[in-house]
């Protein structure tokens, strides 16, 4: 009978207790990706920012492209797409004032750099500045060197960095610094951190590393392997 009492002793307090604080509630998390082409203008962001409302928690803002900027930067080009915009214009400073409901997340492709027949115009830009720390295929061409036909051969976009270049991932660590640094945004969101394809990787810092550390040259593994491979390896039956 005891039990009983206390029983419903305990359920009058929690009702007393959501009576008094209420009933806390579930909080949907929504997101959008937006395209660095949404945010090129004042008015493509007032576009944007008028459509989240109410619909979307987070936004993810493209703000690097191709290595560029769509925000103020000392280490990065401004994006040629810019160009006719007025030179204090600031997309990212803008889309955070005018999206202030929102979470504004900074979204950045890593690796990808350029693309097109046309190099950046810019001289500081990583594509055209720094030969060393772009991505070679599996025979030691620089993908700089390619031309379109090459390029739709080789199964990949355009420019892209060496993954494995460490002078590139200290730029590249530099930039998120500098954004996060200036800028109140919730998070970084990462894109194209990926090596371009299976032409490409074997000729690089990281390719010696593994040769290095394990005395196995990684240019004889298969493009592609799964666990019979694996089996028929290890018993003899199958020399890579």
């Amino acid at each position: 009978m005891r039990f009983y009492q206390y029983s419903i002793l305990y359920v009058i307090l929690i009702i007393l207790f959501f009576a008094q604080y209420g009933f806390a509630s579930v909080q949907e998390e929504t997101a959008a990706w937006v395209v660095r082409w949404h945010i090129d203008s004042p008015a493509e962001i007032h576009s944007i920012c008028s459509e989240a409302k109410g619909k979307y928690n987070t936004l993810l803002v493209q703000v690097r492209g191709r290595a560029d900027a769509y925000y103020s930067s000392n280490l990065v080009p401004r994006a040629e797409e810019l160009a006719g915009q007025q030179e204090e214009f600031d997309p990212l400073s803008t889309i955070l004032s005018q999206c202030s409901e929102n979470k504004i997340q900074a979204w950045i492709n890593v690796f990808y750099l350029w693309t097109g027949e046309i190099p950046p115009e810019s001289p500081q830009h990583p594509a055209r500045v720094a030969n060393s720390w772009i991505i070679k295929d599996n025979n030691g061409k620089s993908v700089s060197e390619y031309s379109p036909l090459t390029q739709a051969q080789g199964w990949i976009e355009g420019i892209y960095a060496d993954p494995s270049s460490p002078d590139y991932r200290v730029y590249l660590l530099d930039i998120v610094k500098e954004i996060i640094g200036k800028y109140p945004i919730e998070g970084i969101h990462l894109d194209f951190i990926r090596y371009p394809g299976l032409s490409y990787g074997y000729d690089s810092n990281l390719a010696g590393q593994f040769s290095d550390t394990y005395g196995f040259d990684p240019k004889w593994l298969p493009d592609s392997i799964n666990h019979h491979m694996i089996a028929a390896w290890l018993d003899g039956s199958m020399v890579l």
